[in-house]
């Protein structure tokens, strides 16, 4: 049995690449040879360790998830005030609205949407990832009503549901309104329901 060949690649500097490549235009406008450019590899390096540019893109969103959605999760469970952890990750939306990521939204929200009509199954993949988040916002808020820390007499799986949806709704309004001015007066409204 022959041994298999050495990558010639940080996977982690490679998945990076193609995300940012995938995030800024989306899975069917992404060409297989716009990903080898970006990622500095070559075609068959690219079948041989991810397949196909679809099992790429797999690959992309569960190291998007792992690195980004799996690192928030962490800092809330590390976090004395994990409600203001969370409201306080809506308002860096507004923050960061000057930076060119801000205009390309949120990686899973827009996976969801472009993929809503062309792959069940990639746009299931992004959706669960959300709903992982949703349930995260779920525990916190349950536990802060328990512990006396919200006085909100609103259903804690709605809220969860609710700051899910501000999560989409907001990354695609920050590409309308660009400014903090614009963005942080209804950024905190639909956040005054966790009060």
């Amino acid at each position: 049995m022959v041994a298999g060949r050495k990558r010639e690649f940080n996977e982690e500097e490679v998945l990076e690449c193609a995300a940012s490549l995938f995030k800024s235009r989306g899975y069917t406008a992404t060409t297989t040879e716009d990903l080898l450019g970006a990622m500095n590899i070559n075609k068959g390096s690219l079948y041989n360790s991810f397949g196909s540019k679809r099992e790429l893109f797999i690959s992309v969103l569960n190291y998007y998830s792992d690195k980004y959605v799996s690192g928030f999760i962490l800092s809330l469970e590390k976090s004395k005030d994990p409600i203001a952890a969370i409201k306080n990750s809506f308002l860096d939306v507004a923050k960061r609205e000057t930076k060119v990521s801000s205009k390309q939204g949120c990686f899973l929200g827009n996976t969801v949407v472009e993929q809503a009509s062309l792959d069940e199954d990639l746009q299931a993949i992004a959706a669960d990832m959300l709903k992982r988040l949703e349930m995260v916002y779920y525990k916190h808020i349950k536990n802060a009503l328990a512990a006396g820390s919200l006085k909100t007499k609103q259903n804690p799986r709605l809220l969860a549901r609710h700051l899910t949806n501000l999560w989409n709704g907001i990354n695609l309004t920050a590409r309308m309104y660009g400014s903090p001015k614009e963005l942080l007066p209804l950024i905190k409204l639909n956040l005054d329901l966790l009060y």
